[in-house]
């Protein structure tokens, strides 16, 4: 990380790369800020045609037009996904330094590398950390290293049926058949008997590809009764790791959180402390900086936690 990166000038210009109420959210904490800081960071919001008038446009310290760059749109494509669109929006704009909140290019490596190389601060982890804990197989490699427990695994990526009836088979059934990239809960198939693998196998790569453009897969034990909890951290550049809690977010529908409760109900206060220890291991690990959520499995089974992924942005809830 650079030098410049390290000292963000007190009269910044900070460019937003989202919308809504993630853009509403920072443009109101730019002021608190500097109100409590006395300092004089600007916010600098940039929309399409519809947004013209959206609170956030409206309360930022200046605003810019995505369709200011007519030779730059690409039809089908968002605004906020265009790397080429919103790279020369933030030179046109003058920023000093991106937020991009949640969505969108918030968990793009690539564009986040494309940041760091305009010489541009990015709020948030570095695209190394960001790649490594994106991809499911290197983070729980790295989670392994660091003494998280994990689920029984492939240990790499499956690449054909034969070998995942070979890991399935050492594994021990139900297995879960996962996307290494994809998010939301896509690319993702249940196994309870060696008879459903080739097609759920087949299934999980078929649409892993729609999602990521490519068919890496990973194998692992399925938890038939746990608990999905998280844990909240935030991460300097200074590898210093504070963590907020767990929490749990097991009340879903399609693999999306409806409900979230904090303190995690049902567990001991050393055990939570234990979790918390363990998701800031690895963050630490990671040498990510910025905010992050490291979410774990619960066997009420065995009644032991387990390393699931970690999302590398802040989190929508």
């Amino acid at each position: 990380m650079n030098e410049k990166q390290k000292h963000l000038k007190t009269d910044a210009k900070i460019g937003i790369l989202n919308r809504g109420e993630a853009a509403l959210r920072f443009v109101r904490a730019v002021k608190e800020y500097n109100n409590l800081n006395g300092s004089q960071l600007k916010s600098i919001a940039f929309y399409t045609e519809k947004e013209e008038y959206a609170p956030f446009v409206k309360m930022a310290d200046q605003a810019l037009s995505l369709h200011s760059f007519p030779e730059l749109n690409k039809p089908g494509q968002s605004p906020y996904m265009n790397h080429d669109l919103l790279l020369q929006a933030l030179r046109h704009s003058g920023c000093d330094a991106v937020w991009v909140g949640w969505g969108f290019v918030s968990e793009d490596a690539d564009f986040t590398k494309k940041i760091e190389e305009t010489g541009l601060v990015f709020l948030g982890p570095s695209s190394e950390a960001m790649a490594l804990l994106g991809d499911k197989i290197a983070a729980k490699d790295l989670a392994e290293k660091s003494d998280v427990p994990i689920l029984p695994w492939s240990k790499k990526a499956v690449r054909s049926y034969d070998e995942a009836r070979k890991i399935a088979a050492e594994i021990g059934y139900p297995v879960i058949v996962k996307a290494a990239n994809a998010g939301g809960g896509r690319g993702i198939r249940f196994v309870r008997r060696p008879e459903e693998l080739e097609s759920q196998f087949k299934s999980a790569r078929e649409e892993t590809i729609r999602i990521t453009g490519n068919d890496v897969v990973f194998i692992e034990y399925l938890v038939e009764r746990g608990r999905h909890l998280e844990v909240q951290v935030l991460a300097d550049q200074h590898g210093n790791v504070n963590t907020f809690g767990v929490r749990d977010c097991s009340v879903q529908r399609k693999n999306q959180k409806i409900i979230e409760e904090t303190p995690a109900p049902g567990f001991s206060e050393d055990f939570m402390k234990d979790m918390e220890a363990a998701a800031a291991r690895l963050i630490k690990a990671a040498d990510y900086s910025g905010a992050g959520t490291v979410e774990y499995l619960y066997d009420i089974k065995s009644e032991r936690y387990f390393f699931m992924e970690v999302n590398t942005r802040l989190q929508v809830e």
